[in-house]
């Protein structure tokens, strides 16, 4: 059986810090929505060495879906705290968002404990 999970993360950016000042003005804000695909057929769901990896896929995907360690980013040093609250805010709500979608009840317990 071929299982996979879609990660989607929309993250807000300021466009301001997107654009340049000789480009086109640009409206306040702006959604970025990626997706990442996990896939986890490989894995069994019923025991606790398959949800941890299961949950280490889904964050390592959540991260790539919401641009990865904000420190990376060109604007940080200008906008740390917004940046990283954003990363923050995108990365909980995409993991939480994926795991939702898992029948596997294992899954639900072993996200609530970390």
């Amino acid at each position: 059986m071929y299982r996979l999970l879609k990660i989607s993360a929309a993250a807000i950016a300021v466009a301001a810090f997107a654009q340049s000042a000789a480009a086109q003005p640009a409206s306040a804000s702006s959604v970025v929505v990626k997706q990442v695909v996990v896939t986890y057929a490989d894995l069994d769901l019923k025991n606790e060495a398959g949800t941890a990896a299961l949950l280490d896929r889904i964050e390592h995907a959540a991260d790539r879906a919401c641009g990865g360690n904000p420190q990376f980013d060109a604007n940080y040093q200008i906008a740390r705290e917004f940046l990283t609250r954003e990363y923050e805010q995108c990365r909980a709500s995409a993991v939480s968002g994926a795991v939702a979608g898992i029948s596997a009840s294992l899954t639900q317990v072993a996200y609530n404990a970390r």
